[in-house]
């Protein structure tokens, strides 16, 4: 997995052993990692970075806010800050000694649900899960819940433009799922089942901005188009550069670009606005 980096969001000046053990799955994966203290974070750090994981230790509530609408992807992990991201208005509980989890039908088709079949699949030995048994916004993607307890949610997500519980679009993929970092390693606390779940949460929350330009600014080397392809903008209106056949990409906030025979306007979507870049070379 290569492209930018996760943005890991803990509660320690240095990385402690359970958040280590997480973002060495995070690298083992093929993920780079950019880890950040909660007291000090700002929101300048999500700039250039392909998701941000909020770890279940990362309890400053100045930090949640302004990360809450970012518009790069975020896993949730940390549940007393659902309602601070808009994902839910209750943040729920854990609980001990669960093997399994239930996929639901909607999760059965989503990548969240990676491919299971709807109903209970066994993702580790008696381990600790946290689950909500919330009330979500419109959009709310409801992907599994705790085996036998229908209400109690522990995986679910909202993608791009899916209405949070405050009536907004969410600007970015929302996920929330039920690891805990108290629960050692993922590596060998999960099974091949829990690791794929947790494997296609990552790869989902930040598909949309693994391949952006990294350093989260227009007039670098390549600069992506709104589908996430970099392009070469000294090459101009040739063959495999800018988006510039008129045809408008997604996942640019709704905004649209003109082809080049006006003005090639690409869309560079980082974590806070929406820049545009001039072609030197229109027709």
């Amino acid at each position: 997995m290569s492209g930018c980096p996760i943005l890991f969001v803990g509660n320690s000046a240095t990385i402690g052993g359970t958040d280590q053990n997480m973002i060495d799955y995070m690298t083992s994966r093929g993920y780079t990692v950019d880890y950040v203290h909660d007291n000090v974070a700002v929101v300048g750090d999500a700039i250039g970075k392909s998701m941000i994981w909020i770890a279940e230790n990362a309890n400053s509530t100045t930090m949640a806010n302004f990360f809450s609408d970012v518009n790069i992807g975020v896993i949730v992990n940390r549940r007393q800050h659902l309602d601070t991201f808009f994902m839910s208005t209750t943040i729920g509980g854990n609980n001990n000694n669960e093997t399994s989890i239930t996929i639901s039908a909607v999760g059965s088709t989503h990548p969240l649900g990676a491919g299971l079949p709807a109903g209970p699949v066994t993702i580790s030995g008696n381990e600790s899960y946290s689950h909500v048994p919330g009330t979500f916004g419109a959009g709310i993607i409801q992907v599994a819940t705790i085996t036998g307890q229908p209400t109690q949610h522990c995986i679910f997500g909202y993608d791009v433009g899916g209405l949070r519980t405050n009536g907004t679009p969410s600007p970015g993929r929302r996920t929330f799922l039920f690891y805990r970092r108290n629960n050692g390693d993922p590596e060998t606390n999960y099974n091949t089942v829990g690791k794929t779940l947790l494997n296609n949460a990552l790869a989902w929350t930040s598909a949309l901005n693994r391949n952006l330009d990294c350093n989260g600014v227009c007039g670098g080397v390549s600069i992506p188009d709104c589908a996430g392809i970099c392009y070469d903008p000294s090459l101009g209106n040739a063959a495999n550069t800018h988006d510039c056949d008129g045809i408008c990409r997604p996942r640019c906030n709704g905004e649209v670009f003109e082809d080049c025979s006006k003005t090639c306007k690409i869309c560079i979507q980082n974590t806070f606005r929406l820049t545009r870049f001039r072609s030197r070379n229109k027709k």
